[in-house]
């Protein structure tokens, strides 16, 4: 039940987030441009909130680079599973005591497409730990700490 919750909570999240970055990628990439009210109304931003999100992505383009790369593997998910999509949305709009139950009625209604949103979420998760482990590995090798690989011979 908590991993229902939890992919109600990320998907939310993600739609939320594609509606703010979007404008404020497109902004950031060409200078002197400014977001219109209409992305500000879809994005739930304020227009100051929105230029300090513009000027960060700005000053951080890998940042703004891999929140492209998520969003555009969230949205051929999307575009693959409109269903689930509409179900998140419906599921995110509902109070939160009410958002398991949805779910899990959801997911046994549906199971190809809860099938669907687990493996995206698994990948998601799985790229997620293979960042994660890579960094790790970085930070070891600078601080002359990394781990021998197991020699073949013991």
């Amino acid at each position: 039940m908590r991993r229902t919750t939890i992919a109600a909570g990320l998907a939310a999240t993600l739609v939320s987030g594609a509606a703010v970055a979007v404008p404020a990628l497109a902004a950031s990439g060409a200078p002197g441009t400014t977001t219109t009210a209409a992305s500000t109304a879809t994005s739930g931003l304020t227009a100051t909130q929105e230029q300090a999100l513009d000027q960060f992505l700005a000053a951080h383009p890998k940042v703004a680079t891999a929140l492209g790369e998520r969003l555009d593997d969230w949205k051929a998910f999307a575009d693959a599973n409109p269903a689930v999509v509409a179900e998140l949305k419906k599921v995110a709009a509902l109070p939160q005591d009410q958002r398991r139950a949805e779910l899990a009625a959801w997911a046994k209604a549906q199971p190809a497409q809860a099938k669907a949103l687990r493996e995206f979420r698994q990948h998601v998760r799985a790229e997620r730990k293979q960042r994660r482990e890579a960094r790790q590995d970085r930070r070891a090798e600078r601080k002359g700490t990394a781990t021998p690989a197991p020699s073949a011979t013991s």
